[in-house]
């Protein structure tokens, strides 16, 4: 795949600019069933991402599978899509370690509970994971994690039921380092990526959204590193679960106030802004936008402006690589 999205402005000398792509990757199935990694590198490549923020990522060891919609395999899907893309900086932060139980296998195979719900197997050994990744080109001079906190006590200690209680999600940060084309120093900015729960308009969704900017204050507050040349941008992705302007979401909670940005407003279109379809089975059928891109206006943070975004979603492989669809844009820190 090329980039067809020409359209874009070029990267400019004497300007800190980069481009991001955030991507739930569905364990690298798409909607055609096929598993296929290489499929989601290209895709990443077409985008023409400098950082590239996954979800739904599986990173395993023996021949497995974390999810009832994925294929068993051993693969290290953050390693294998980063050696693809040449990127050379890679952080992974597991949700979960669980797995589809495994015929003869201890605890006995429960594939689903009487109401047909997902039931997997907890993995102590960490051999199956699901969770987040951000691959970049540039260095990662730091790297945070955060796990959402859960109101009730897990139902089993041997078996996860991911729509019967509150699935494990988490948030990954890094600090990367973009080069100035001009040859000047280096601008710093945290990427950070999430994945929110699944269940719309839930109290849970809401609170999550809420650890998260708790969470980024506490980041911005810290003092940066010496060795940096000036402030930090933030910059927040991920697949939110939550269309725009949607009441009583994680969405309404980022965009509360002026500080966060919905980078689609500044130049994004109302045509071809959707990720994803509400119906899976319906490729072409009514679509919502849930993946955003958000940047933080603050005295205290460097300045992003948004020189273009789109959504890879004009063409089959882009439709069917994952059950959503990635947002990809074109940053400057000004």
């Amino acid at each position: 795949l090329k980039p067809s999205y020409g359209w874009l402005p070029p990267p400019l000398g004497r300007m800190h600019k980069f481009h991001l792509c955030t991507y739930n990757i569905h364990c690298s199935v798409g909607t055609d069933g096929s598993y296929d990694p290489s499929r989601i590198a290209s895709l990443v490549r077409a985008s023409g991402a400098d950082v590239a923020c996954l979800q739904e990522v599986e990173a395993n060891t023996v021949e497995r599978r974390a999810r009832k919609f994925s294929h068993a395999h051993a693969d290290n899907q953050p390693e294998l899509i980063a050696q693809e893309l040449g990127f050379e900086h890679v952080r992974f932060v597991p949700a979960f370690s669980a797995a589809v139980a495994v015929k003869g296998e201890e605890p006995e195979p429960m594939p689903f509970d009487l109401l047909g719900n997902e039931v997997l197997v907890r993995d102590l050994k960490c051999r199956t994971t699901w969770g987040n990744a951000i691959l970049s080109r540039f260095p990662i001079l730091d790297c945070r994690e955060l796990r959402f906190s859960h109101e009730r006590p897990a139902l089993s200690e041997t078996h996860l039921f991911p729509n019967a209680e509150q699935q494990p999600r988490c948030a990954l940060a890094v600090l990367v380092e973009v080069p100035d084309e001009a040859g000047g120093e280096p601008a710093p900015i945290w990427v950070v990526n999430t994945h929110l729960s699944h269940r719309m308009f839930s109290r849970e969704q809401r609170k999550q959204a809420r650890e998260v900017l708790s969470w980024l204050e506490q980041l911005q507050a810290e003092v940066a590193p010496a060795s940096l040349p000036r402030r930090p941008g933030f910059v927040l992705c991920g697949d939110m679960n939550s269309f725009p302007l949607q009441p009583w979401s994680a969405y309404s909670i980022f965009t509360a106030t002026s500080r966060w940005r919905d980078l689609w407003w500044e130049c994004g279109t109302f045509l071809n802004s959707t990720t994803v379809s509400i119906l899976p089975f319906w490729r072409r059928g009514p679509r919502l936008r849930i993946d955003h891109i958000f940047a933080l206006h603050s005295s205290q943070a460097a300045r992003l402006s948004c020189e273009g975004i789109f959504v890879l979603n004009r063409c089959p492989e882009e439709l069917t690589a994952s059950d959503h669809c990635a947002v990809c844009a074109h940053l400057r820190i000004d």
